[in-house]
């Protein structure tokens, strides 16, 4: 994936970041479902990321970076898409403030 793919997740990073200090600039907007789906796009792109490059990670010794790599490139973001299709499913501003949340720290894990 290379370079545009790292461009990518960064811009969609920057996207989910940029709606959540706009939804909470502006509470009249109503832009906290837009910060699930920008999350929902965002765990889309490093899940692809990271399944197109599991191999060369998996292959080696379990230590903290592979254990880290399936946490937060793998699991995190099924997490989000999961709690973002659970609030729209079910409408709950619970369900919508945790997908949120998820979408927040993909988007900074992703920084790292």
């Amino acid at each position: 994936m290379g370079t545009q793919g790292k461009t990518g997740v960064s811009a969609l990073s920057l996207a989910v970041l940029g709606l959540c200090i706009l939804a909470n600039a502006r509470p009249e907007l109503a832009a906290w479902p837009w910060v699930a789906m920008a999350g929902v796009a965002l765990a889309s792109a490093v899940a692809l990321r990271a399944w197109l490059g599991r191999r060369r990670v998996l292959d080696g010794p379990l230590n903290i970076r592979v254990t880290t790599f399936v946490l937060a490139e793998l699991m995190l973001p099924a997490l989000v898409v999961i709690a973002a299709l659970a609030a729209w499913l079910t409408g709950l501003s619970g369900v919508l403030d945790a997908a949120i949340v998820l979408s927040v720290t993909l988007a900074c894990v992703t920084w790292l």
